[in-house]
């Protein structure tokens, strides 16, 4: 499990109390990112079982959850969301995002290509059809 000094040596930009927080909520996520990618004849009561290595991806999305909205991007107000927004003589909206989401939750890009790596290696997403 990724620690405090191992996210802050990166990124100094969350304090200790809400990487606590934030930590637990994207390993969960992210497991059960993984875990749709794999057959469910395969997937495992312990997610440590299937020896995936997603330490760095753990990383990147603790980064690009606390950049787009910290605690509140797991309750679906973030900032990746972001349809418009106004105030008096300024506005701006996002336009259509190719950024991924499992769930309604967003993924960061690196985060996305780095479990696809992760399970491509593995060998979780090969599709083999049965006749």
């Amino acid at each position: 499990m990724i620690k405090y000094d191992d996210y802050i040596k990166r990124y100094d930009d969350m304090d200790e109390d809400e990487f606590d927080i934030l930590v637990l909520n994207v390993t969960l996520f992210l497991e059960a990112y993984c875990e749709s990618f794999i057959s469910q004849s395969k997937l495992k009561d312990n997610f440590e079982d299937f020896g995936l290595d997603i330490d760095e991806a753990i990383i990147q999305q603790l980064h690009f959850a606390n950049e787009n909205g910290g605690l509140s991007f797991f309750d679906g107000n973030n900032d990746v969301m972001v349809k418009s927004v106004s105030t008096s003589g300024f506005s701006y909206s996002y336009g259509k995002s190719d950024i991924k989401t499992y769930k309604g939750i967003p993924i960061a890009p690196m985060t996305s290509f780095l479990i696809e790596k992760e399970l491509r290696k593995k060998g979780y997403l090969g599709r083999c059809v049965y006749a």
